[in-house]
């Protein structure tokens, strides 16, 4: 039996949370997973408003070492004789655990609830927050905790510390309270420019900034693990922990995607696009919804766009096959996803699926859902209406990561596409048709546990950085070529979701459809023949 050296991430996802051991090379040793529903089961109410479906602090913690005792029967059982090095914890940026003087949990875990910004004290502060943090406070989770300490005063005065959630899961195994620059930013309320917590914006609030943990770099070695949690995890005292950072840039990362002209695509629930820039000043406030991240590598930014995208094909999945268990939904759900990849876009005329049903994010946020399928007629089956929903999000992503491009200035050379998404081959060969060009995807389907997987490694000198860890990863790559262009006459149809919009912001309206028009100005105009009857 060889020893094989061993790291370990810990992702703390939306949908499902994971422990994941790597080797330096990158391969998974053994992985154990858990639905986030799991410990989704919190509630809070505050004032007339009621809260739940919210994350339990606790139960986070309890699932976590059941993931870690679970990652650890897995090694033993496959044989392997594991020196475990360094742990590292990643997971979503904005929500955060707020914590009383005993670190007892005060709130489940918070995040952007359905809160009123202008019930609080940012109400009028939307261009100097944008300009200072690169969030919007709308989409700041800060809002929500400074709404909290405005409307629920005798209950916030307990919080003597507030910790993103990554820095929350990292406490319980070091015992000290420590944050990257990724996570913090965010949190939405990350001064972008100095490098530290935005405590000018904090200030004019009833918060403190010494609730606000210590920054230190991703990658940065903390000390060994809880000697508690070791024994009831059963992970060797010696395993040593490191800083963690925000999950898609912990991908990005990992990946490659670290120098302006890349282009992160994660497609998971929710999409993320994201491209690298340099430290520059935050882009100018404007009305799309462009988030400016500090990204785990060092002097870099991120600006992301964020959509809901595959949250809108597993709800279309579980409607198409209602009363199948899961195994057999999962079944039919490919058939009906085969049968789409035969159709043209002829067959697609009239046909066009608003993909807002749980509000819109892009180009701005506007919170009322207002998802409809336009121009169902008898001749439409299933396979219509799967590939009227790929090609709606495939079209959203493009408008998406043009106005990134636009704002960065960067011409995009490389586009990466990862997250679970890319098991559904055609939404990922949609996406390089409406793009026209080609996306890499990488063989590594937990690439936010990869990267905190480099950066326990950085910390215990198993990688310099990583550019060395690029080098040193096995990772391998296959590439989805785009089809023919898309015709413009059926990029048009896309604008009419606009048109029934009832709940939907004006403004926002407006601006997609000014993305669009210079979209459809830049395209050929080939001639589009409707179906026979």
């Amino acid at each position: 039996m060889t020893t094989e050296s061993v790291l370990i991430s810990l992702d703390i996802g939306n949908t499902n949370l994971k422990a994941v051991a790597f080797t330096p090379k990158g391969m998974i040793v053994a992985d154990a997973r858990l639905s986030a529903r799991e410990v989704q089961t919190a509630e809070v109410r505050v004032g007339d408003l009621y809260f739940d479906s919210l994350i339990d602090p606790a139960r986070l913690l309890t699932a976590i070492q059941v993931l870690i005792r679970d990652l650890l029967a897995k090694i033993r059982l496959a044989g392997n004789h594991s020196n475990i090095l360094a742990i590292a914890v990643t997971g979503m940026g904005g929500p955060m655990v707020a914590l009383d003087s005993e670190s007892n949990p005060v709130y489940p875990v918070i995040g952007l609830w359905p809160i009123e910004v202008h019930e609080t004290v940012l109400a009028d502060q939307d261009r100097h927050f944008y300009e200072v943090t690169g969030y919007h406070p709308h989409n700041s989770p800060f809002a929500t905790v400074t709404w909290l300490a405005e409307h629920d005063r005798t209950r916030f005065s307990r919080i003597t510390q507030i910790l993103p959630i990554v820095s929350y899961v990292t406490y319980a195994l070091s015992g000290t309270a420590v944050c990257d620059p990724s996570s913090a930013s965010g949190t939405g309320i990350w001064d972008q420019g100095c490098g530290r917590w935005a405590t000018q914006i904090i200030h004019i609030t009833p918060i403190s900034p010494e609730c606000f943990p210590h920054v230190e770099p991703a990658g940065t070695l903390i000390g060994p693990i809880r000697t508690r949690l070791a024994a009831d995890t059963g992970l060797p005292a010696h395993t040593l922990v490191a800083v963690g950072g925000h999950d898609y840039l912990c991908a990005a990362g990992a990946l490659g995607v670290t120098k302006p002209g890349t282009m992160l695509n994660m497609l998971g629930t929710y999409e993320i696009l994201a491209t690298p820039h340099r430290s520059a000043p935050v882009v100018s406030p404007s009305d799309v919804d462009l988030i400016d991240d500090t990204h785990v590598y060092p002097g870099t930014r991120a600006l992301m766009f964020q959509v809901i995208g595959g949250g809108h094909l597993e709800w279309l999945r579980r409607m198409l096959t209602g009363g199948l268990d899961e195994a057999a939904s999962i079944r039919q759900w490919e058939k009906i996803l085969d049968s789409s990849t035969h159709l043209q876009d002829t067959d697609m005329v009239n046909l066009v699926f608003a993909p807002f049903l749980f509000g819109r994010f892009f180009p701005e946020r506007c919170v009322h859902p207002h998802g409809a399928l336009l121009g169902l007629s008898e001749r439409h089956g299933p396979e219509h209406l799967a590939r009227a929903m790929i090609d709606a999000l495939s079209y959203v992503s493009m408008e998406a990561i043009k106005t990134l491009t636009a704002a960065n200035g960067e011409k995009i050379t490389k586009t990466v596409v990862t997250g679970g998404g890319t098991k559904n081959q055609l939404w990922v060969q949609r996406k390089a048709d409406f793009l026209q060009e080609s996306l890499l995807i990488p063989n590594v389907t937990d690439t936010s546990a990869l990267g905190a997987a480099v950066l326990a490694g950085m910390a215990v000198g198993v990688y310099k950085d990583w550019d060395q860890a690029a080098k040193t990863l096995a990772i391998q790559w296959s590439q989805v070529t785009p089809g023919p262009p898309i015709n413009p006459q059926y990029l048009d149809q896309f604008v009419r979701w606009d048109d029934v919009s009832p709940n939907a912001c004006a403004h926002t309206i407006d601006l997609s459809r000014r993305i669009a028009q210079e979209i459809l100005s830049r395209a050929e105009v080939p001639h589009l023949t409707s179906p026979s009857a």
